[in-house]
């Protein structure tokens, strides 16, 4: 998300004007080693531009200096800043994940704008204590699915602009290893300490 005063109107000309400036984007992100500053150092990476990294308490004074103009970009849900987007007062130039948001249909995803290897979705997913018989995890997992097929859920999730995209504990557990390897790449050449 970008203040709307930033002279930019898609992810393109933001990462050209990233690189031609003299002094790095100022990204804001809530605390120092979340997935907020994860998706903006794998952002920073993958377009190969520098980042100032401004940490926040909150995310209301972050919001405030977005879109005050004080603050050059963040990385963030979106369905937080879809009414601002709306009006005009913040630009989304990119969604996470592989399909556009249906709050934000015109606003493309990081591949179709160019940036196809940058996926900072972020996921919410059940955990249960290893060794659990698998029956068990089988059963919760379709308990699970049957709760987010209900109407009133599946409403509740796409207001949020949720979608989910894993349906099975294996392909949870293989995101699970993927990510977890590609942070733990970004935390080592970031070298960002737990906070």
């Amino acid at each position: 998300m970008l203040s709307a005063a930033t002279p930019v109107s898609n992810l393109r000309e933001f990462v050209e004007a990233a690189r031609r400036r003299a002094e790095p984007m100022s990204f804001g992100t809530v605390g120092t080693a979340g997935i907020g500053r994860l998706a903006g150092e794998m952002f920073s990476q993958e377009a190969r531009i520098p980042m100032l990294l401004v940490p926040y308490k909150g995310a209301a004074l972050l919001n405030t200096d977005l879109l005050g103009g004080r603050l050059n970009y963040t990385i963030d849900p979106a369905y937080s800043h879809i009414p601002a987007v709306k009006v005009g007062t913040l630009k989304a130039l990119a969604v996470t994940g592989s399909s556009r948001l249906p709050g934000l249909p015109d606003v493309p995803t990081f591949t179709e704008a160019g940036l196809p290897n940058f996926d900072a979705r972020m996921w919410f997913g059940v955990f249960m204590p290893g060794g659990t018989p698998r029956d068990l995890v089988q059963r919760m997992s379709s308990e699970i699915a049957q709760g987010r097929a209900m109407p009133d859920v599946r409403s509740q999730l796409l207001a949020r602009e949720f979608t989910p995209f894993v349906s099975t504990p294996e392909q949870f557990s293989a995101l699970l290893c993927s990510d977890m390897e590609r942070y733990a790449r970004i935390f080592r050449s970031a070298n960002i300490k737990p906070e």
